[in-house]
């Protein structure tokens, strides 16, 4: 059973099958972060249209209980609108609203991005990616290393230790590629 699994990755193709597993993480990973980051931009895009119907202070005055409302149906502020609102003084002498506390405070990356993508995570891609690639390469090696060294354990045929070296070279410059490959998708994930 060894043998088969050695066999295989001492194989030509193999690296490429690892780059396509580190690809397909790389596409997931990309394809998540867009899709999430898309849906908070789409909300964020229609609570600024809510927040320019009310252009100045006094509209915003007159508009605060809509505002709260409709802020309440857009799942992403119902929650900090909430709070926010709870910390707004309404002055109807001087028909103004006054904060008691910065907006940022409330609509924060924290806030609204934290809910729908884990950061934390998501910035922690491209290492993944990284690490995998080394994985592969090393998983590579060691199947390599323990090809040739059957191979150089015959002392006396020059030719077969020759031959032995050789398929470890060969098999180690093609292991190499997941780690390019992996180094490569993390610099790409990094830069979107």
């Amino acid at each position: 059973m060894w043998q088969h699994i050695i066999d295989y990755l001492t194989s030509p193709h193999a690296p490429y099958v690892f780059c396509g597993v580190l690809g397909l993480i790389f596409i997931l990973a990309l394809l998540d972060g867009i899709w999430r980051i898309g849906s908070v931009r789409s909300e964020i895009g229609k609570a600024l249209s809510l927040l320019k119907s009310a252009p100045d202070r006094s509209a915003f005055y007159g508009q605060f209980e809509t505002l709260a409302d409709q802020f309440a149906k857009l799942g992403l502020f119902a929650q900090p609108w909430g709070e926010f609102s709870k910390t707004a003084i309404i002055d109807t002498d001087r028909e103004l609203v006054r904060i008691t506390r910065r907006p940022h405070e409330f609509f924060s990356e924290r806030s609204l991005l934290a809910p729908r993508l884990n950061i934390r995570q998501f910035m922690a891609m491209p290492g993944y990616l990284i690490s995998l690639g080394l994985f592969f390469t090393f998983i590579g090696l060691v199947a390599a290393i323990a090809v040739a060294a059957s191979g150089l354990n015959v002392a006396n045929d020059v030719e077969h230790t020759q031959a032995a070296l050789v398929k470890l070279l060969d098999v180690a410059s093609l292991k190499f590629i997941s780690s390019v490959a992996g180094i490569s998708l993390s610099v790409i994930l990094s830069f979107l």
